[in-house]
């Protein structure tokens, strides 16, 4: 609400899909291995690994930028061949409460394929798109996505990475000179403008990753449809 710059928007709105992506997956893949204790195969993460950041290349960011979209369109026949998803989708109670959920639910085709990983068939089509833009478990590609959503998000429309402190210093500044709120109002502003400072801070991008992003921000805004005039 205080928070009026569109870069910070878009960190904040990467870092809350990021972080909700990362449940489902760890969810899920503890799911389909049933065997506790078992052995897991040479090279790939334990299935109670959170998803987390990695150093990213060009080569990962191109894979990403590929595979988004055949995810995301394997998102919605998925969904539409669900009937839970189309009973769902049928029920006032269960629709997004702002434009914001809207977006984000239609924006994550990794957290909500998360949930198709113990369906067989479902899982199969997920690992055909996983061979295909050589990436070795669903967890690979969801700490990949993690890691580009999170550079992308944290970089402005210019290409620059966004200046976190400086953000809130501003911010704060805009805050403390607004002659329209109270005493009381501006120590309730500043307290709620700590807390989210405090929860982007645990979401800033690995170093170099939002060096390795920079090229591609054109493209990658374009998978989200974004065609809002800086």
């Amino acid at each position: 609400m205080l928070i009026a710059d569109r870069p910070l928007r878009s960190f904040l709105l990467a870092a809350v899909a990021a972080f909700a992506l990362a449940t489902p997956v760890v969810a899920q893949e503890t799911t389909q291995n049933p065997a506790a204790g078992a052995a897991q195969p040479q090279g790939e993460a334990p299935a109670d690994a959170e998803p987390k950041q990695v150093p990213l290349t060009p080569k990962l960011v191109e894979a990403f930028i590929s595979a988004w979209p055949e995810f995301e369109a394997l998102r919605e026949k998925l969904a539409a061949n669900d009937p839970a998803d189309k009973s769902q989708a049928k029920t006032p109670d269960n629709q997004p409460e702002s434009d914001e959920a809207e977006v984000g639910e239609a924006e994550d085709p990794v957290g909500a394929l998360a949930g198709y990983l113990d369906k067989p068939e479902a899982k199969a089509q997920i690992d055909a798109i996983l061979k295909k833009y050589e990436f070795a478990t669903y967890a690979d590609w969801a700490n990949v996505a993690q890691s580009v959503l999170l550079a992308f998000g944290a970089s402005d429309p210019e290409g620059n990475e966004t200046d976190l402190a400086g953000e809130k210093k501003k911010v704060q500044s805009e805050i403390e000179n607004d002659a329209a709120l109270s005493e009381d109002e501006k120590k309730a502003a500043l307290k709620d403008l700590d807390e989210q400072f405090s929860a982007l801070e645990s979401f800033q991008p690995l170093p170099g990753n939002v060096d390795v992003v920079k090229p591609y921000l054109d493209k990658i805004k374009a998978l989200f449809g974004d065609e809002e005039d800086n």
